[in-house]
């Protein structure tokens, strides 16, 4: 089981509504593993429009990078979802990276959740890890 410090829970949360209210837009980065602990690290979302994500792959690789000098694992991405729930949808699943951690968090919901999309056969299939508990339910 993972867990998050809650000032990472803050930054996300802050981050994240603050996009969701201009525009609609989604918030992304780096998923880091210190342990069982997750560690996130903003990335800038070159997506063109609201209600996407994009992390180019110089700006991936400098994060990954960044990970390995602290001694750190890169254990996936993350991005914000403004106005749905943080289950994947075919645009992240089919953009997910195999095997690493794909973390998605619910603005209105105030919920994260981590996943997984492992290649079976040729096919994309997802798998849920577990809720992150961001201490923001009323």
């Amino acid at each position: 089981m993972f867990g998050m410090e809650p000032k990472y829970k803050r930054s996300l949360h802050r981050r994240a509504y603050t996009k969701q209210q201009n525009g609609h837009h989604e918030v992304c980065g780096v998923v880091v593993l210190n342990g069982d602990k997750i560690e996130l690290e903003y990335c800038r979302n070159a997506a063109e429009g609201p209600l996407g994500f994009s992390i180019t792959g110089e700006e991936l690789e400098r994060a990954k990078r960044r990970c390995w000098r602290q001694g750190k694992k890169f254990g996936g991405i993350f991005h914000s979802h403004p106005v749905s729930d943080a289950k994947p949808g075919q645009s992240d699943i089919k953009g997910a990276l195999p095997n690493k951690i794909m973390m998605i968090y619910d603005v209105c919901g105030r919920e994260a959740a981590l996943w997984k999309v492992r290649i079976k056969n040729g096919e994309r299939v997802l798998e849920h890890i577990q809720n992150i508990n961001t201490g923001f339910h009323q």
